[in-house]
């Protein structure tokens, strides 16, 4: 597998709304392509102006035709991931969700509960663009969760999951993987 760059956006600005989680602050950057692994790439050094409207938990960005990335953290600084979005070349006005995804283990092994570095989590929405998984944390249950923030189109986007177990787990376990299972937000 190889990566590719995304040719320069051209067209007219398109208003564009993303409504996003309660407590959920993003910044969003112009994707510059995909690397060999799927994960969309950027200029960090160069986020994109957006307006946050709180209690509408919306940003308001005005956007040619293109892919765009954008990156979440929660109301505490962790990051929650991120992926990409885009915007059609004639678009006037757009409107988006996102949805913040936690991924986690019910079961145990040798009698404890799963820490978040037992087991990979891979997601792809239906153009194969991978997910970059957040920042990973034990719950109050003590779970070993795996956070992240997906783009859910209008209200609802495909996605496929894989979840690898990983080190002694996975001698015991193998991988579950969920095809075309839809998000909403």
């Amino acid at each position: 597998a190889c990566g590719y760059e995304i040719a320069p956006a051209t067209g007219p600005e398109a208003n564009t709304t993303i409504q996003v989680p309660a407590g959920v602050t993003l910044t969003f950057y112009k994707t510059t392509g995909f690397d060999e692994n799927g994960y969309d790439t950027f200029d960090g050094t160069s986020p994109l102006s957006a307006v946050y409207d709180a209690e509408a938990n919306t940003y308001k960005l005005a956007l040619i035709g293109g892919t765009y990335s954008f990156r979440g953290q929660d109301g505490e600084g962790k990051s929650l991931g991120g992926m990409t979005f885009d915007i059609a070349d004639d678009a006037a006005e757009t409107t988006y969700s996102l949805a913040k995804l936690t991924f986690y283990s019910t079961g145990t092994y040798n009698d404890a509960n799963l820490a978040a570095d037992a087991f990979d989590v891979d997601v792809r929405d239906g153009n194969n663009r991978r997910a970059a998984m957040g920042a990973s944390y034990t719950d109050e249950s003590g779970r070993g969760c795996q956070p992240v923030l997906v783009y859910a189109g209008g209200n609802a986007e495909l996605y496929n999951f894989k979840i690898s177990a990983i080190g002694a787990l996975a001698e015991t376990y193998g991988a579950a993987e969920i095809i075309n299972q839809a998000i909403f937000s």
